[in-house]
């Protein structure tokens, strides 16, 4: 972050420590941190520490001369970061009964195996249903920050209550964005004024606060023909009797341009297990056909998917879209294992095992958690 604390100074924070100096310190550093997080500090303070250090992560390789995609993520003090997540942490338990079971990403233990295991014994119980995943365009970035600051506000925990006050002071001004140059660091000409920065502790309890109005009208919506709205963080699935799902990815449009997001359906999917890939010749959805730039027909833009869908990272459908989709991802667990080696075993060993073990080992874990 902008302070150059590494992850280690925030575990100095949460240390009991037998050195009287050192003990001294740390009941300063409560007590600042106690003034900071019951927003008793000047406003400056507030200005300075919602400053972030801005890196753009490439999505993916790009194609010929073309800007490639990026996921700009706001890296934030460390100290900042440590005040935060202990509100978060009082806050969690009852955020989590606000949100469940429209929501499971805050939480929510084993809240994606719930979300996935739930989906597919839907399909299963219901194969004429259809399952449409949803996809929006930076929502971390893009939701406005009233919708979150109201409900947390207005929650009647005061755990929760508090995060609100503290969120209000840090996200009212205008973020600094400190990105890196040639010339070295330097604030960009532009500020955060909207959603919450990626890096950011309180990030996902503030996003799904944000979105919760709306999922839930969404999901009220289809229950009332056997279906619903889950969602995992900003990923959404649709699922219920396809006249009315559709129907409801239309209002579900709407309503997130609302709150600051854009719901694309060009990048949504839809799997019914009974039609398949002859979904898009359903008669009672004849008028929703559109032709994609590739020649395609979609419904409404929307892709459909003739065997299943990867929902939470998690493939759903039949059992050969299943096999296939494993091996994909097997396949692309052991390349990243391979070029990770190649790239870091010169260079860094700390960083080499951090990788294989925090990012790489729970991708393939948790796949074949949810495989059978």
């Amino acid at each position: 972050g902008p302070d150059g604390l590494r992850y280690e100074h925030l575990r100095c924070f949460a240390q009991q420590h037998a050195d009287d100096h050192a003990r001294a310190a740390m009941d300063d550093i409560d007590s600042v941190a106690g003034l900071y997080v019951n927003g008793k500090e000047p406003t400056w303070y507030y200005q300075v520490l919602s400053a972030v250090h801005l890196i753009a992560l490439i999505k993916a390789p790009p194609v010929g001369s073309e800007t490639p995609q990026v996921r700009p993520v706001g890296v934030q003090f460390g100290y900042r970061r440590a005040c935060t997540k202990g509100l978060v942490e009082e806050a969690r338990p009852y955020l989590a009964a606000s949100f469940y079971p429209q929501q499971v990403a805050v939480g929510i233990r084993a809240g994606g195996s719930q979300l996935v295991t739930g989906l597919a014994l839907h399909l299963r119980a219901h194969p004429d249903h259809v399952l449409l995943k949803t996809d929006k365009r930076n929502g971390f970035n893009e939701l406005k920050r009233a919708r979150f600051l109201k409900f947390l506000l207005a929650h009647e925990a005061e755990p929760v209550r508090q995060l609100g006050r503290f969120l209000l002071r840090s996200y009212v001004p205008k973020g600094w964005c400190i990105v890196q140059g040639e010339a070295g660091p330097s604030i960009a000409p532009f500020r955060s004024e909207e959603g919450t920065a990626q890096g950011d502790v309180a990030g996902p309890a503030a996003y799904c606060t944000g979105t919760t109005v709306t999922v839930n009208l969404i999901d009220e919506l289809l229950a009332e023909h056997g279906g619903g709205l889950r969602c995992g963080m900003d990923d959404g699935c649709l699922f219920g009797p396809k006249e009315e799902v559709f129907a409801a990815l239309l209002q579900y449009q709407e309503v997130c341009s609302g709150d600051g997001e854009e719901l694309r359906q060009d990048k949504c999917e839809v799997y019914c297990p009974a039609l398949g890939a002859s979904l898009v010749d359903a008669p009672e959805l004849a008028s929703l056909v559109t032709i994609a730039a590739d020649g395609s027909r979609r419904l409404r833009g929307v892709l459909v998917r003739p065997s299943g869908l990867v929902v939470y990272g998690v493939p759903v459908g039949e059992d050969e879209f299943i096999r296939s989709s494993v091996e994909a991802s097997v396949d692309a667990a052991v390349g990243d294992l391979a070029e990770t080696g190649r790239r870091l075993v010169d260079v860094d060993h700390q960083a080499l095992f951090t990788l294989i073990k925090f990012c790489l080992n729970p991708k393939v874990d948790y796949l074949a958690q949810h495989v059978r």
